[in-house]
């Protein structure tokens, strides 16, 4: 019975019944911190205790753009995430400062996958201040390379509209579902980002949650989708994901 519990607890923790889909620590769940995921700049793990519920489990993942706490330069942050140089900028349509990141190497999708979704649970947090100069546009972002590559942009600040109960970050979009569905089998690396964009007056983060892959994006995921202006591909064939044995 024990033997059954901890295969339970092995496959949660990895985000995954399927082969060819394990992504680790999907939730942020496990210790020692950020298993499975690498890092730069400043990044934490929060809880509800730092003022914005989590979407599954305890914990997730929070970058910020705050040079003061840790924030890298916009050129290391892409090349962590491997990114050409300036695409932050371009991306962001304006100067890129500092930022963070998180990144989870050799995530591999089979001949079988192609055409499942990645989905995860994002939140744009940011500090009011009166956004005195409207040329800022902090964003957060999410990056697939691998046999093909991706780089989505999820919002920028100017989204930011309901209070949270942060202290610091006292502006959010809310919790919101991305999604990406793979059209070539192979080995990824997945990224997610935040960086500064125009003049350096006030502090953001992205938020991360919840990372998984499934048959069919969460509810949700195509009006985000849309409303970023990302790509939306048609539904692929579904794939039945290989049966699980349980040994007692």
């Amino acid at each position: 019975m024990n033997k059954i519990f901890a295969s339970i607890v092995l496959i949660t923790a990895t985000g995954s019944f399927c082969y060819g889909q394990v992504i680790v620590n999907p939730s942020f769940e496990l210790t020692p911190p950020f298993t499975g995921w690498v890092t730069t700049g400043d990044v934490n793990l929060w809880t509800s205790a730092n003022g914005i519920n989590p979407t599954d489990g305890v914990r997730y993942a929070q970058m910020s753009t705050a040079e003061t706490a840790g924030a890298v330069s916009a050129a290391s942050e892409e090349t962590f995430l491997g990114l050409a140089s300036g695409t932050l900028a371009t991306q962001g349509g304006g100067t890129a400062g500092e930022g963070s990141a998180i990144k989870q190497l050799n995530i591999t999708v089979g001949a079988a996958d192609v055409g499942k979704f990645l989905t995860f649970n994002w939140n744009l947090i940011t500090q009011d201040a009166g956004f005195p100069n409207l040329s800022e546009k902090d964003y957060g972002f999410f990056t697939l390379s691998g046999p093909t590559s991706f780089f989505g942009k999820l919002a920028d600040i100017r989204s930011a509209t309901t209070p949270s109960d942060n202290a610091i970050f006292d502006l959010q979009t809310g919790w919101n579902t991305g999604s990406y569905q793979f059209t070539a089998a192979g080995t990824y690396t997945l990224g997610f980002g935040v960086v500064d964009i125009g003049p350096d007056i006030v502090d953001s983060g992205l938020l991360v949650d919840k990372i998984g892959i499934s048959a069919v994006p969460e509810p949700g995921a195509w009006a985000t989708m849309a409303g970023a202006g990302l790509g939306i591909f048609a539904l692929g064939r579904r794939m039945r994901c290989r049966t699980l044995r349980l040994v007692s």
